[in-house]
């Protein structure tokens, strides 16, 4: 199983003090030992649980918006009225896959990185109150803006994207930790493929579509 980068950053040190206490332990048999080494094992099953990235297969096609993560569906909006764009916003969960993956392919043409609070993310304030980065970038068919939105726990969000960089639909781009949140915004004449409700997986579940 293929771990995030962002988890290797903790578990490569983590595992070296793992070893060094199990040393300790076989030489000095001391039961506070036992624990500690127990203890820092469980922590590594746990980081490598969160930070797994799996495989996934990528749908062909130039005009698809992939789900950036796995997850709910927790809103969905087609453009109609005064709205200029669709809207699917996806909650994470603490036992999904947080690994990020583009939703469409092109240029990044402006990352905007925000403090803010901390709210559940599932909430509806979240995307508007909550820690977060929005990308957008410039696609074939119209601008497509994707937010990694923090929630209540670990309150960390990664994003390896740069202004500028071109982009592939369902390439790894980075991780929101610990319960959180994804928005995606697509442009005015996409067609939204999913539900409320519907769960959806990062790099292969299509949530829209140019006809």
């Amino acid at each position: 199983m293929r771990i995030a980068s962002e988890g290797g950053r903790l578990l490569l040190p983590l595992s070296s003090v793992f070893l060094i206490v199990v040393l300790a332990d076989w030489l000095e048999r001391l039961p506070a030992l036992h624990v500690l080494a127990a203890g820092i094992f469980l922590l590594i099953l746990l980081l490598f649980f969160f930070f797994r990235d799996p495989e996934r297969k990528i749908p062909a096609g130039k005009k698809l918006v992939l789900a950036p993560c796995d997850g709910k569906v927790i809103w969905v909006s087609e453009a109609s009225g005064g709205a200029e764009q669709g809207r699917v916003a996806i909650f994470m969960s603490v036992f999904n896959v947080h690994v990020n993956r583009n939703p469409v392919s092109g240029v990044v043409q402006e990352i905007q990185r925000r403090r803010g609070s901390f709210r559940h993310a599932a909430t509806p304030q979240a995307v508007h109150m909550n820690t977060s980065v929005t990308v957008r970038a410039s696609t074939d068919f119209g601008e497509v803006t994707w937010v990694q939105v923090a929630g209540a726990l670990a309150r960390r969000i990664s994003c390896r994207l740069k202004e500028g960089q071109s982009v592939e639909a369902g390439e790894r781009f980075g991780l929101v930790y610990l319960g959180s949140r994804m928005e995606v915004l697509t442009p005015a004449a996409m067609r939204i493929r999913v539900a409320l409700g519907q769960r959806v997986r990062a790099g292969s579940t299509i949530i829209g579509e140019v006809s």
